[in-house]
């Protein structure tokens, strides 16, 4: 991973700039602000649940910028909560398979007049649910960039957890293909 300075010497202010906006949204979120997706983030809807895609993606951006700028500085300082999105995923596997489940079905009819219940994730107006595939894709890109932030932060222990996670993850996930395709395990 290339030092800041390195980073701005090779790639110009440009690249430097796009960083630091990433870091400045980063900031935001980790101050507290509620991402769309998160539960009770919209006061226009009475929504009870966390969606499935809403963690994989802040943690996602955050690998991308450690990653990119090497700012091991910012990470260390705000690990705890980088953290607590990736253990929030791990929240997410109710039946502990491997596959982040959402509590609502994704099937028609299923969500109310009064709009309490959405979709699992929060682009969509089509009603994905329970172990929804895109999310969990997304959580296997996500614990692999948290494997790396653990790692970058100094805490091995940690790293490992989320390798293994997402290990767990894309076996399960497969072996599901593998199901839905009448295929045998």
């Amino acid at each position: 991973v290339m030092a800041t300075s390195d980073y701005v010497e090779s790639s110009g202010n440009t690249a430097w700039l796009k960083l630091d906006i990433i870091r400045q949204t980063l900031d935001r979120y980790v101050g507290g602000i509620k991402a769309a997706g998160m539960k009770d983030s919209d006061e226009y809807l009475d929504t009870k649940y966390d969606m499935l895609d809403t963690y994989p993606s802040l943690v996602m951006a955050t690998s991308d910028y450690v990653e990119s700028s090497g700012n091991t500085a910012w990470l260390k300082r705000n690990y705890s909560v980088i953290k607590s999105w990736a253990d929030k995923m791990i929240e997410f596997d109710h039946d502990d398979d491997g596959l982040m489940e959402h509590p609502t079905s994704g099937n028609s009819g299923s969500w109310t007049e009064k709009i309490t219940v959405r979709g699992s994730n929060w682009w969509d107006t089509i009603g994905f649910g329970h172990k929804d595939a895109y999310s969990n894709a997304l959580a296997y890109q996500a614990f692999n960039g948290m494997e790396m932030i653990a790692r970058e932060a100094g805490y091995a222990v940690d790293a490992k957890t989320y390798k293994n996670r997402a290990e767990k993850l894309k076996a399960i996930y497969y072996r599901s293909e593998e199901r839905r395709v009448g295929k045998e395990c």
